[in-house]
């Protein structure tokens, strides 16, 4: 097994590919069964939703949210 110490020695960059693989592993081997949410995340879900369609959370274009992970 790999240690923390081990991952902590890898690049910035590396350490950002090990855990999209580690991710996209976790993805692949697993079935829309074991994605199960609790009823407090639906009821979290379902309360956010709510709020969005009042008009009571601030949204973004597609053209803000590039503007402000792109733009320093």
């Amino acid at each position: 097994m790999v240690t923390l110490d081990e991952i902590k020695k890898l690049s910035l960059e590396e350490r950002i590919n090990l855990v999209e693989s580690i991710w996209d592993s976790i993805a692949e081997e697993t079935t829309p069964a074991e994605l199960k949410i609790s009823q407090e995340e639906k009821e979290e879900i379902q309360r956010r939703y709510a709020d969005f369609k009042k008009g009571n959370q601030k949204t973004y274009t597609w053209e803000e949210v590039k503007s402000y992970v792109f733009e320093p």
